[in-house]
């Protein structure tokens, strides 16, 4: 029998003259029906005496009535643990756990067992803590695969662990702002620092078919844009020198394969027709690759014009080409 802590045969001393309340007497002898027959008495005296020691303090070290009650329930601890060691022992089993060579020798695997039996014993409890962990460990993957697909993937383009941003700062406090098509050319034509320098700048066309309009997402971009990033071409072909060289002269344009496959059915002769964008016909030239989806996180590109057709696609910023003060673009290189 595991004698409570600071137990005796009496009392002694001072706590002799003190008396349990009666609801403290009440639970030791509750406590004492787990307790085998045989053994019973004695045990009901040791938890008297020891609750009596307890209770005999003076001033600040006599237990408050909620303390005591903290005590006096470990009575009910005990009194199995006494019941089971008797089991035990009437059946010739050891009052140690038995230990297999699998549970005995691997703790971890103990633990799993323990928590196992504790879930299946509590039903409510363990469905709400399944659904609870579900929905945490849900929330939390969607929120990472949408930062990871907007914030930490690289763009699809060949050496992106070379690829840089470069921002301009602005006379007024904007470090890390955007260039004029004017600043990135100069950058481009007095640096031997990058081996090309891209440019590019979000836009909205409105595309006319059969009497619908269609808002359509894209970029206006350098004419090297898919020279210097890599970026594959799936049909036809990107952006040449000529079209990168007069305002307005060659309206063209290269799908993106999302829009091609939505819009016009994955139809390969959509190379070298015509579409109308914000009221002008264009020569579409070519079609990205698949996996390619432009250079803004987290959009999809639907179509990249030439900076040379800014006239068209921005017509908010006349000056976008030739004013060092028409920041518009983004710069990669």
């Amino acid at each position: 029998m595991s004698a409570p802590h600071g137990s005796s045969g009496s009392s002694g001393g001072q706590s002799s003259n003190v008396r349990l309340p009666l609801w403290c007497r009440a639970l030791v002898q509750m406590a004492s029906a787990l307790v085998p027959v045989a053994r019973r008495d004695d045990w009901r005296r040791e938890w008297a005496a020891e609750l009596t020691c307890f209770v005999g303090g003076k001033g600040a070290e006599r237990p408050t009535r909620s303390r005591l009650l903290s005590r006096a329930s470990i009575c009910f601890t005990d009194a199995r643990q006494v019941r089971r060691l008797s089991r035990r022992r009437a059946s010739g089993v050891s009052s140690s756990p038995r230990r297999g060579p699998l549970w005995g020798g691997f703790e971890p695997l103990r633990g799993i067992r323990r928590a196992a039996r504790g879930l299946a014993g509590n039903p409510v409890f363990s469905a709400a803590a399944i659904i609870t962990l579900a929905l945490g460990i849900g929330a939390n993957t969607a929120i990472f695969s949408l930062v990871n697909a907007v914030a930490l993937k690289p763009p699809a383009v060949t050496d992106s662990d070379r690829l840089v941003r470069i921002y301009t700062s602005t006379p007024e406090g904007q470090p890390y702002g955007s260039s004029s098509y004017f600043e990135l050319q100069e950058l481009a034509e007095q640096t031997e620092m990058f081996d090309g320098v891209v440019g590019y700048t979000l836009t909205v066309g409105a595309m006319v078919e059969d009497g619908a309009i269609e808002a359509l997402l894209g970029e206006v971009v350098t004419g090297n844009y898919f020279r210097v990033l890599g970026v594959p071409i799936a049909l036809g072909r990107g952006f040449n020198a000529e079209e990168d060289t007069t305002p307005g002269t060659h309206p063209v344009i290269v799908l993106g394969h999302g829009f091609w496959t939505r819009r016009f059915g994955a139809d390969p002769s959509i190379v070298g027709s015509t579409i109308k964008l914000n009221g002008v016909r264009v020569d579409v030239i070519g079609v990205a690759a698949e996996d390619y989806l432009g250079l803004v996180p987290g959009l999809a590109a639907e179509f990249w014009a030439p900076a040379m057709m800014s006239g068209t696609f921005l017509p908010d910023s006349p000056g976008a080409l030739t004013s060092r003060e028409s920041r518009q673009f983004m710069v990669h290189a």
